[in-house]
């Protein structure tokens, strides 16, 4: 189904993630945008990825390079730094990633990745309780099930089985797809409406929940 106005709400998203308050703010856009893009460039190398769904990850990582620098431009400022390396960096990203370079590509988003990583201190050690696990499931019964349940693996942008993506996809990149959304989908917006109180009890409930117990 296809949403009115869903290209303004993109839009709008963007904006929104670009003017997010506070320099902490900032720092974990960037450093989530890193991540998602060394991820999609992970499972883009990954010679078991469906052909298909290889054309979603380049969709992804194009969208994503193309709003990186303003990303790294608004965190520099928020930090009063001027990160010039980073800028000429991301400029390189685009470059590798136009020339088909996915190797070259591969490591430069890593060692981004690397150089400006995702604070998961909210989420790590992850503390599994009964309330977080319930709080998990009903979160997940009201927000995800509906997308995250027989979808195709090989289609272009499929929305995966959440409970295996969390047990098979390292973890701080796993958090990191958590904390940022679904980037560049129509039916989502660029930032995550949860609290990380919410999100962790979301990854609590994919690493140790019981699937089979959502419909319960």
């Amino acid at each position: 189904m296809r949403l009115p106005g869903a290209r303004a709400l993109v839009v709008a998203g963007l904006v929104l993630a670009l003017q997010a308050p506070g320099a902490e703010a900032a720092d974990r856009h960037l450093s989530v945008q890193l991540a998602l893009i060394a991820g999609d460039a992970r499972m883009l190398a990954d010679p078991a990825t469906p052909p298909r769904r290889r054309e979603g990850l380049s969709a992804h990582i194009r969208s994503s390079l193309g709003s990186l620098t303003m990303t790294a431009r608004y965190a520099a400022d928020a930090t009063r730094q001027t990160d010039a390396d980073l800028l000429a960096e991301a400029r390189g990203l685009r470059a590798l990633f136009a020339a088909g370079n996915l190797i070259a590509f591969l490591r430069l988003a890593n060692r981004l990745a690397a150089a400006y990583p995702v604070d998961t201190s909210s989420f790590e050690p992850l503390a599994v309780t009964p309330s977080r696990l319930e709080a998990g499931r009903s979160i997940y019964r009201q927000y995800c099930l509906g997308c995250h349940t027989g979808t195709d693996p090989g289609a272009v942008s499929p929305a995966p089985d959440l409970f295996s993506m969390a047990r098979t996809t390292p973890r701080k990149e796993f958090l990191a797809r958590l904390l940022g959304g679904i980037y560049g989908d129509r039916m989502t917006s660029l930032t995550n409406p949860f609290t990380d109180e919410a999100l962790a009890s979301l990854a609590a409930y994919f690493v140790n929940g019981d699937p089979g117990a959502t419909k319960k």
